[in-house]
Protein backbone atom coordinates (compact mmCIF):
# COMPACT_ATOMS: atom_id res chain seq x y z
CA UNK A 1 0.00 0.00 0.00
CA UNK A 2 1.12 3.49 -0.32
CA UNK A 3 2.47 5.55 2.18
CA UNK A 4 0.25 7.56 4.69
CA UNK A 5 1.10 10.81 3.45
CA UNK A 6 -0.16 10.01 0.08
CA UNK A 7 -3.61 8.76 1.16
CA UNK A 8 -5.94 10.95 -0.41
CA UNK A 9 -8.20 13.45 0.79
CA UNK A 10 -10.27 14.77 -2.19
CA UNK A 11 -12.37 12.25 -5.07
CA UNK A 12 -10.28 13.83 -7.68
CA UNK A 13 -7.11 12.26 -5.44
CA UNK A 14 -8.81 8.98 -4.92
CA UNK A 15 -9.66 8.88 -8.64
CA UNK A 16 -6.07 9.72 -9.78
CA UNK A 17 -4.42 7.10 -7.01
CA UNK A 18 -6.65 4.75 -8.72
CA UNK A 19 -6.35 4.93 -12.46
CA UNK A 20 -2.18 5.25 -11.79
CA UNK A 21 -1.91 1.25 -11.47
CA UNK A 22 -5.11 -1.18 -11.59
CA UNK A 23 -5.15 -4.45 -12.98
CA UNK A 24 -8.30 -3.59 -15.17
CA UNK A 25 -6.61 -0.64 -16.67
CA UNK A 26 -3.05 -3.12 -17.12
CA UNK A 27 -5.21 -5.48 -18.88
CA UNK A 28 -7.01 -2.72 -21.32
CA UNK A 29 -3.72 -1.82 -21.92
CA UNK A 30 -2.25 -5.16 -23.17
CA UNK A 31 -4.94 -5.75 -24.91
CA UNK A 32 -4.50 -2.02 -26.87
CA UNK A 33 -1.23 -3.03 -27.39
CA UNK A 34 -2.31 -6.22 -29.15
CA UNK A 35 -4.58 -5.08 -31.18
CA UNK A 36 -1.55 -2.34 -32.26
CA UNK A 37 0.83 -5.17 -33.07
CA UNK A 38 -2.07 -6.69 -34.96
CA UNK A 39 -2.07 -3.65 -37.12
CA UNK A 40 1.59 -3.76 -37.47
CA UNK A 41 1.68 -7.13 -38.72
CA UNK A 42 -1.44 -6.68 -41.30
CA UNK A 43 0.36 -4.24 -42.64
CA UNK A 44 3.33 -5.35 -43.12
CA UNK A 45 1.83 -7.56 -46.04
CA UNK A 46 2.01 -4.76 -48.48
CA UNK A 47 5.87 -5.05 -48.38
CA UNK A 48 8.12 -6.81 -50.42
CA UNK A 49 9.25 -10.08 -48.55
CA UNK A 50 13.13 -10.70 -48.76
CA UNK A 51 14.90 -14.49 -48.20
CA UNK A 52 18.15 -15.54 -47.21
CA UNK A 53 19.72 -19.06 -47.47
CA UNK A 54 23.87 -20.02 -47.19
CA UNK A 55 25.36 -23.37 -47.04
CA UNK A 56 29.08 -24.00 -45.80
CA UNK A 57 30.69 -27.15 -45.69
CA UNK A 58 33.15 -29.81 -47.70
CA UNK A 59 32.59 -31.74 -49.90
CA UNK A 60 34.01 -35.07 -51.18
CA UNK A 61 34.84 -35.40 -54.54
CA UNK A 62 36.16 -37.62 -57.28
CA UNK A 63 36.46 -35.89 -60.45
CA UNK A 64 38.68 -34.34 -62.78
CA UNK A 65 39.07 -31.31 -60.22
CA UNK A 66 40.00 -33.90 -57.27
CA UNK A 67 42.34 -35.49 -59.06
CA UNK A 68 44.50 -32.60 -60.02
CA UNK A 69 44.35 -31.50 -56.75
CA UNK A 70 45.51 -34.18 -54.45
CA UNK A 71 49.03 -36.40 -55.65
CA UNK A 72 47.83 -39.23 -53.41
CA UNK A 73 44.76 -40.67 -54.88
CA UNK A 74 42.04 -39.44 -56.90
CA UNK A 75 39.54 -38.52 -54.56
CA UNK A 76 39.54 -34.99 -52.21
CA UNK A 77 37.65 -32.64 -50.31
CA UNK A 78 37.15 -29.57 -51.49
CA UNK A 79 34.95 -26.45 -49.13
CA UNK A 80 31.76 -25.17 -50.32
CA UNK A 81 30.08 -22.09 -50.32
CA UNK A 82 26.68 -21.30 -51.34
CA UNK A 83 23.96 -18.59 -50.68
CA UNK A 84 21.17 -16.98 -52.29
CA UNK A 85 19.15 -14.01 -52.21
CA UNK A 86 15.32 -13.19 -53.01
CA UNK A 87 12.89 -10.54 -52.86
CA UNK A 88 9.34 -11.14 -53.73
CA UNK A 89 6.21 -8.82 -54.24
CA UNK A 90 2.92 -8.81 -54.19
CA UNK A 91 1.15 -7.36 -56.71
CA UNK A 92 -2.60 -8.25 -56.52
CA UNK A 93 -4.17 -10.34 -53.53
CA UNK A 94 -7.77 -9.48 -54.02
CA UNK A 95 -7.78 -6.85 -51.91
CA UNK A 96 -7.38 -9.11 -48.73
CA UNK A 97 -4.42 -6.90 -47.53
CA UNK A 98 -6.37 -3.76 -47.50
CA UNK A 99 -9.40 -5.60 -45.79
CA UNK A 100 -7.12 -6.92 -42.90
CA UNK A 101 -5.44 -4.03 -42.44
CA UNK A 102 -9.28 -1.99 -41.92
CA UNK A 103 -10.36 -5.31 -39.55
CA UNK A 104 -7.37 -4.25 -37.37
CA UNK A 105 -7.59 -0.59 -37.86
CA UNK A 106 -11.43 -1.22 -36.35
CA UNK A 107 -9.95 -3.32 -33.67
CA UNK A 108 -7.31 -0.78 -32.48
CA UNK A 109 -10.03 2.06 -32.02
CA UNK A 110 -12.58 -0.15 -30.50
CA UNK A 111 -9.14 -1.25 -27.86
CA UNK A 112 -8.60 2.57 -27.15
CA UNK A 113 -12.42 2.95 -26.48
CA UNK A 114 -12.35 0.40 -24.30
CA UNK A 115 -9.57 1.52 -22.49
CA UNK A 116 -11.63 4.91 -21.78
CA UNK A 117 -14.54 2.79 -20.71
CA UNK A 118 -12.35 0.82 -18.27
CA UNK A 119 -10.90 4.30 -17.17
CA UNK A 120 -14.62 5.79 -16.83
CA UNK A 121 -15.82 2.96 -14.94
CA UNK A 122 -12.69 2.84 -11.98
CA UNK A 123 -12.96 6.12 -12.28
CA UNK A 124 -17.09 5.96 -11.21
CA UNK A 125 -16.11 3.03 -8.53
CA UNK A 126 -14.02 5.11 -6.87
CA UNK A 127 -15.90 8.02 -6.35
CA UNK A 128 -18.86 6.16 -4.97
CA UNK A 129 -16.94 4.05 -2.79
CA UNK A 130 -15.40 7.90 -1.54
CA UNK A 131 -18.93 9.24 -0.87
CA UNK A 132 -19.40 5.34 0.46
CA UNK A 133 -16.88 6.26 3.26
CA UNK A 134 -18.02 9.54 3.58
CA UNK A 135 -21.60 8.60 4.28
CA UNK A 136 -20.54 5.69 6.63
CA UNK A 137 -18.58 7.87 8.71
CA UNK A 138 -21.43 10.58 8.64
CA UNK A 139 -23.95 8.08 9.87
CA UNK A 140 -21.55 6.16 12.72
CA UNK A 141 -21.10 10.08 13.90
CA UNK A 142 -24.55 10.79 13.86
CA UNK A 143 -25.61 7.75 15.86
CA UNK A 144 -22.85 8.15 18.32
CA UNK A 145 -23.98 11.77 19.11
CA UNK A 146 -27.14 10.62 19.03
CA UNK A 147 -26.10 7.40 22.27
CA UNK A 148 -24.94 10.75 24.50
CA UNK A 149 -27.90 12.33 24.08
CA UNK A 150 -29.93 9.00 24.98
CA UNK A 151 -27.29 8.35 27.75
CA UNK A 152 -27.72 12.17 28.98
CA UNK A 153 -31.63 11.64 28.93
CA UNK A 154 -31.68 8.53 30.46
CA UNK A 155 -29.34 9.36 33.59
CA UNK A 156 -32.15 12.56 33.83
CA UNK A 157 -34.78 9.98 33.93
CA UNK A 158 -32.59 8.15 36.18
CA UNK A 159 -32.05 10.85 38.71
CA UNK A 160 -35.81 11.86 38.57
CA UNK A 161 -36.80 8.11 39.61
CA UNK A 162 -35.01 8.55 42.34
CA UNK A 163 -36.53 11.59 43.29
CA UNK A 164 -40.22 9.89 42.98
CA UNK A 165 -40.86 12.12 39.85
CA UNK A 166 -40.54 9.88 36.78
CA UNK A 167 -42.12 6.62 35.86
CA UNK A 168 -39.98 3.55 35.72
CA UNK A 169 -41.53 2.77 32.33
CA UNK A 170 -39.60 5.85 31.20
CA UNK A 171 -36.67 4.70 32.13
CA UNK A 172 -37.10 1.04 31.02
CA UNK A 173 -38.06 2.93 27.10
CA UNK A 174 -34.79 5.12 27.27
CA UNK A 175 -32.66 1.56 27.85
CA UNK A 176 -34.49 0.02 25.30
CA UNK A 177 -33.67 3.21 22.79
CA UNK A 178 -30.22 3.08 23.99
CA UNK A 179 -29.76 -1.13 22.71
CA UNK A 180 -31.22 -0.33 19.96
CA UNK A 181 -28.62 2.66 18.91
CA UNK A 182 -25.77 0.67 20.25
CA UNK A 183 -26.85 -2.03 17.70
CA UNK A 184 -27.26 0.22 14.99
CA UNK A 185 -24.02 1.58 15.97
CA UNK A 186 -22.40 -1.69 15.80
CA UNK A 187 -23.64 -2.41 12.52
CA UNK A 188 -22.17 1.00 10.91
CA UNK A 189 -18.67 0.12 12.27
CA UNK A 190 -18.78 -2.81 10.22
CA UNK A 191 -20.05 -0.91 7.01
CA UNK A 192 -17.26 1.34 7.75
CA UNK A 193 -14.74 -1.21 7.81
CA UNK A 194 -16.17 -2.28 4.53
CA UNK A 195 -16.07 0.76 2.67
CA UNK A 196 -12.89 1.15 3.67
CA UNK A 197 -11.49 -2.25 2.61
CA UNK A 198 -13.44 -1.47 -1.09
CA UNK A 199 -11.81 2.04 -1.60
CA UNK A 200 -8.49 0.36 -0.30
CA UNK A 201 -8.87 -2.25 -3.40
CA UNK A 202 -9.88 0.22 -5.26
CA UNK A 203 -7.23 3.13 -4.89
CA UNK A 204 -4.45 0.95 -3.08
CA UNK A 205 -4.60 2.24 0.47
CA UNK A 206 -6.62 3.34 2.51
CA UNK A 207 -8.83 6.33 2.94
CA UNK A 208 -7.70 9.20 5.13
CA UNK A 209 -8.93 10.31 8.09
CA UNK A 210 -10.37 13.52 6.95
CA UNK A 211 -11.90 13.18 3.67
CA UNK A 212 -13.20 16.48 1.50
CA UNK A 213 -17.01 16.56 0.19
CA UNK A 214 -16.88 16.83 -3.45
CA UNK A 215 -18.66 19.76 -5.12
CA UNK A 216 -21.85 19.25 -6.49
CA UNK A 217 -22.26 17.84 -10.16
CA UNK A 218 -23.24 19.36 -13.02
CA UNK A 219 -25.64 17.70 -14.85
CA UNK A 220 -27.93 17.36 -18.45
CA UNK A 221 -30.93 19.79 -17.62
CA UNK A 222 -33.11 16.61 -19.16
CA UNK A 223 -33.44 12.66 -20.18
CA UNK A 224 -33.31 14.01 -24.01
CA UNK A 225 -29.99 15.86 -23.33
CA UNK A 226 -28.56 12.96 -21.55
CA UNK A 227 -29.17 10.30 -23.87
CA UNK A 228 -28.03 11.94 -26.76
CA UNK A 229 -24.69 13.06 -24.94
CA UNK A 230 -24.24 8.76 -24.41
CA UNK A 231 -25.14 7.68 -27.91
CA UNK A 232 -22.27 10.59 -29.21
CA UNK A 233 -19.79 9.94 -25.90
CA UNK A 234 -19.86 7.40 -24.06
CA UNK A 235 -17.63 4.93 -25.15
CA UNK A 236 -19.14 1.42 -24.84
CA UNK A 237 -21.24 2.87 -27.83
CA UNK A 238 -17.87 4.20 -29.80
CA UNK A 239 -16.17 0.92 -29.18
CA UNK A 240 -19.50 -1.16 -30.34
CA UNK A 241 -19.15 1.38 -33.59
CA UNK A 242 -15.88 0.01 -34.29
CA UNK A 243 -16.64 -3.51 -33.54
CA UNK A 244 -19.28 -3.08 -35.90
CA UNK A 245 -17.37 -1.68 -38.69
Amino acid sequence: MLPHAAMAETVNEAVAAALQKHPTLEQAVAVQRAARDDLTIERSAYFPTVSAMTAIGRVYGDNATSRGLSVTRGAGYSNMWEGSLSINQKIFDGFRTSHMVGSAKAKEGAAVFALQEAKETLGLQTALAYLNVMRTRDSLAALEGYLGTIDSYRNRISAMLKEGVADDAELQQAEVIRLEVQNLIASFKGQVQAADAEFAKLTGHLPDEKLTRPADLSLPANATEALQAIWTTHPVVRRSNQTII
